[in-house]
């Protein structure tokens, strides 16, 4: 059974700057949850995060889901794109929610 990710922080005048989080599975390690507040961008914090995050998860695979917006970061550590992922947000059951209720089933 897979347990809880792990993760840092950065804080700056107590106030949380940055975040990465890591999930260990049998093979690989995901990585992901790299957000800077946005005062905080463009001093290096994303860079020391992910830097200090792979040291953590050593030589085991990483994947990676990102944004375009952090591509340049990704790449100054070697990560290459292998396929796209569509991801999308919304509140179950909403009106907004691009598929009817009765369309989905609960998992067996």
């Amino acid at each position: 059974m897979l347990g809880f990710g792990a993760g840092l922080v950065a804080m700056r005048n107590d106030t949380l700057a940055a975040t990465v989080m890591w999930w260990e599975h049998p093979r690989i390690t995901t990585l992901g949850m790299v957000i800077v507040d946005s005062p905080f961008r463009g001093h290096g914090l994303g860079s020391s995060l992910v830097k200090e995050a792979l040291n953590h998860i050593g030589d085991k695979p990483v994947a990676l889901c990102a944004t375009r917006m952090a591509r340049r970061l990704y790449t100054r550590f070697g990560f290459d794109e292998t396929g796209r992922i569509s991801q999308h947000q919304g509140v179950f059951g909403s009106s907004d929610f691009p598929y009817c209720a009765h369309e989905i089933r609960p998992l067996e």
